[in-house]
């Protein structure tokens, strides 16, 4: 009986394994990845891809002319479904693609939103400028992990100034 249920497995194309194996194609983590500078929005949406999305991915922020990973998900590029529009941030496509929300998500998608879109109009001094200034240093630098780390702190607390 056990034999003509395997039988009728595998012809149904069903992936078999002996007992107390696992197949290595499930267990590698997805791949986002994006092409270019590490600007303020594309360092937030990897943090937001790593921490909220999808925690066991591996996000790569690729140099300009780099080969996209095979297989990986893009985003913060023009044809991807993650992606910057005339009026809104990769970070609150993200965002809205994923169901994501909270207090402190929505306090890091405007001040994102604040140094991509409406960048013209942040006031000295303000939150949004000193979140747009410290990213763009972290960006420089491209001292991801640093950004990483900001960002949990700004995302654990959303009473918490940037």
């Amino acid at each position: 009986m056990r034999m003509r249920a395997l039988l009728l497995a595998l012809a149904l194309g069903a992936a078999v394994l002996p007992a107390g194996h696992r197949c290595a194609a499930a267990e590698a983590p997805t791949v986002y990845y994006t092409v270019g500078a590490l600007e303020p929005d594309r360092l937030a949406s990897a943090w937001l891809i790593a921490r909220h999305v999808d925690p066991g991915a591996r996000v790569e922020l690729l140099p300009e002319g780099a080969e996209p990973p095979a297989g990986g998900v893009p985003f913060d590029l023009p044809d991807a479904a993650w992606s910057r529009r005339a009026t809104q941030t990769t970070f609150e496509a993200i965002l809205a693609a994923e169901g994501l929300d909270g207090p402190a998500l929505r306090r890091i998608a405007g001040w994102v939103r604040a140094g991509e879109i409406s960048y013209w109009m942040l006031e000295p001094g303000s939150p949004e400028e000193r979140f747009d200034l410290t990213m763009k240093d972290f960006s420089r630098r491209r001292d991801v992990e640093a950004a990483y780390r900001y960002l949990d702190r700004l995302g654990r607390d959303p009473e918490v100034e940037p």
